[in-house]
């Protein structure tokens, strides 16, 4: 892994970190912006890279990746059930340590790891309504990534900014050509992601195609 993506991975993970220590524990079973993942549910998705390779979605990527993405999102909230905050955290920590430890870890592309892991800070920041001014560098590293990855790695981010010009207003960004989404970070960030928390963050002339290619409500 490049050195300089690793740093901004492990900035993700340690303001992650920072961010769930300061909350009571009834928040980690509120909402994130992650469609059907509570915040305790986005810390364990993170951390359950470090587990071996589940049987079942080692079984259903031999079929179908949709499955099998499905299958890892219930694994995720089994596992997240299964800990405390407490050793959530702990494991978060080992993560931060090693971005590239345990299987999933070693196969993921840098970059798809950068805004994997930016996306999901994120989810649990504006679910829990606690949003906070991005580092501009690493905001822009993690939206450069975004838009130049494609299904079925991540959630077909390339595919929503085609033919669009996006501006995030607040770190000095811009990609592409066409109608205009602006907004804030992590306003775009999320909405490039699928995440329809973000919508309201944005505006422009291209906002009515960009919110036609996130995912149909429930």
């Amino acid at each position: 892994m490049n050195e300089t993506i690793r740093r901004q991975v492990q900035a993700e993970l340690g303001d992650l970190i920072g961010l769930l220590r300061e909350i009571p524990d009834a928040d980690w079973d509120r909402p994130s912006a992650c469609d059907g993942f509570r915040v305790r549910d986005v810390a364990g998705h993170l951390s359950l890279v470090l587990q071996p390779l589940n049987g079942r979605i080692a079984g259903a990527f031999a079929g179908s990746f949709t499955r099998a993405m499905r299958i890892a999102g219930e694994w995720s909230v089994e596992y997240a059930d299964q800990h405390t905050p407490a050793e959530l955290i702990d494991l978060l920590e080992q993560r931060k340590a090693n971005p590239k430890k345990g299987f999933v870890g070693k196969i993921d592309p840098a970059p798809n790891m950068l805004a994997d892991h930016a996306t999901h800070l994120l989810d649990v920041r504006v679910g829990l309504d606690r949003r906070a001014a991005p580092d501009p560098e690493r905001a822009r590293a993690v939206l450069d990534a975004a838009v130049r990855l494609w299904r079925p790695i991540t959630w077909g981010t390339r595919e929503r900014a085609k033919g669009l010009r996006l501006v995030a207003t607040d770190v000095g960004w811009s990609y592409g050509t066409g109608p205009e989404v602006s907004g804030p970070y992590d306003g775009l960030l999320l909405a490039l992601s699928g995440r329809p928390a973000g919508l309201p963050f944005l505006s422009g002339d291209g906002l009515a195609t960009f919110k036609q290619r996130l995912p149909a409500a429930g």
